[in-house]
């Protein structure tokens, strides 16, 4: 091993080892002449074997030389068919001096990569570059890789990445993702909060799911109007991958100049505002968190429902009916509608009360109404109606005619049952104070009609002015 062995006592001169390596050599008196090298130890020690004992060398470190250590990591599953995965590089010099030169990160598997990016990095197609020297023990910025997942991806899916140059060995890393196969289940919409409310101003927490984790969500849309139409409604949808949102014109058609979500800036048509301050994207596990800070336009009064829907790559959810917002002004025509209390639930039995108004007084009120359902549809849903003059409740049946609904008097013992919900006489009353009566009924909601519903009211007098439908309340139906 070419190790020159000094006779004497005690010695840490250094010898050069074979290989180029130096070593210092510690030894006890009586060094023998001779000896031969036979392994290293458990400590990285050169055991020589002389001829009256056994001796050690100890290597001295190297001179000061960067090292690469990379990390190649990502959060949550992949998808097939996912647009917009993304995974990270992390690069740290571990070594015990300062870089030089260029160094290279490429992605060498790069056919599905769409992006890739760092803070002072130079990136293009697959790979970044950069000069500035990196001390011993100091990171680079992270470099962040967007990539789409192919729909036929594999069940484990393999980010690469490589890292040399700056007087360093090249090193390569890699990170195994799960991919979950698309199955024949939807994305969903899962809550606004608040599920009613009122004014000019108000800032929403809408949260929507996706089995295969928030990432996979692609789209996800917000539209806030009067019915489920695009047009002069407040419209909005968010490209998760992108942290765009984009508020769609007046005409329903096409999207208004993107706003990136976390920062400032603000979007707007003739309906709403969206204030970049105070709105903001997040996601955890399956979840996708979108705050929103919205300002509505008087000229966009009235109450209004507000939809939601979200999508995949290869699914959608469809509209969702998930809560109500009154806009000011709000209607002052008679008779109006006034409210529900409580205003939303999420119980299988409830006692709700309608409140309507007449412009003078509450006796030239003949019949109310109140729809539950997912849409201004008096078919499949709990539609009832109180006529004032006989103190009768009636249920409308599954098919919506109203010709055909069956009646009791309230005070009785007797109970309605449709498809939807069953409304019993006893716990229910109809109280007339001043211009302004209170309906109260007493419901059952059946499983079946499980899920976020509105709920909207309208009255008529008795010399037949009717008000228009109005959306006053929100009951999620529990499944």
């Amino acid at each position: 091993m070419g190790i020159g062995l000094p006779a004497g006592g005690p010695d840490t001169t250094p010898f050069l080892y074979t290989g180029g390596a130096v070593y210092d050599l510690s030894v006890v008196p009586n060094w023998p002449l001779g000896g031969v090298p036979v392994g290293i130890n458990d400590w990285g020690q050169i055991v020589v074997n002389g001829a009256n004992a056994v001796y050690l060398l100890t290597p001295e470190p190297l001179p000061s030389s960067p090292r690469w250590s990379i990390m190649v990591s990502h959060s949550g599953n992949y998808v097939q068919g996912q647009n917009g995965a993304t995974f990270t590089i992390n690069l740290t010099n571990s070594g015990t001096g300062v870089t030089t030169g260029i160094v290279t990160v490429t992605v060498p598997y790069g056919s599905t990569v769409m992006s890739i990016s760092g803070t002072n990095w130079n990136c293009s197609g697959t790979a970044c570059t950069r000069s500035d020297p990196l001390n011993a023990g100091a990171m680079y910025s992270p470099i962040v890789v967007t990539e789409n997942i192919p729909a036929n991806a594999p069940v484990t899916w393999n980010n690469e990445a490589v890292v040399w140059g700056g007087g360093a060995a090249l090193v390569p890393a890699s990170d195994i993702a799960t991919v979950l196969s698309l199955q024949p289940q939807t994305p969903t919409a899962v809550s606004v909060n608040p599920v009613v409310s009122t004014g000019a101003m108000q800032t929403y927490v809408f949260q929507f799911s996706d089995r295969a984790g928030w990432q996979a969500l692609s789209v996800v849309n917000v539209l806030i109007n009067g019915s489920l139409d695009g047009r002069q409604a407040c419209y909005l949808a968010y490209s998760v991958s992108n942290n765009i949102l984009y508020l769609v014109p007046d005409n329903g058609t096409g999207l208004l100049p993107g706003l990136a979500l976390n920062g400032a800036g603000s979007t707007s048509n003739s309906q709403c505002t969206v204030a970049g301050a105070g709105s903001s994207a997040s996601g955890s596990g399956t979840t996708l968190t979108l705050t929103l800070a919205l300002t509505f336009a008087s000229s966009f009064g009235g109450n209004k429902v507000v939809y939601l829907a979200a999508r995949d790559p290869l699914n959608d959810s469809g509209w969702q009916t998930m809560g109500v917002h009154g806009v000011p002004p709000l209607p002052t025509t008679f008779p109006n509608p006034v409210s529900m209390s409580p205003s939303s639930g999420s119980t299988a039995s409830a006692t709700l009360t309608f409140t309507y108004q007449d412009a003078s007084s509450a006796s030239n009120l003949q019949t109310v109404w109140a729809l539950i359902n997912t849409a201004l549809d008096g078919r499949s849903a709990c539609y009832v109606a109180y006529y004032a003059p006989g103190n009768q409740v009636f249920l409308i049946p599954d098919n919506g005619a109203g010709s055909q609904a069956a009646s009791m008097v309230l005070g009785s013992k007797s109970s309605l049952t449709n498809g939807q919900c069953t409304v019993f006489a006893q716990g229910s009353s109809a109280v007339q104070t001043g211009a302004q009566i209170a309906v109260t009924l007493n419901f059952n909601f059946n499983p079946v009609f499980g899920g976020q519903k509105v709920v909207w009211m309208a009255a008529q007098t008795l010399s037949g002015v009717t008000s228009a439908w109005q959306a006053l309340g929100a009951w999620n139906v529990p499944l």
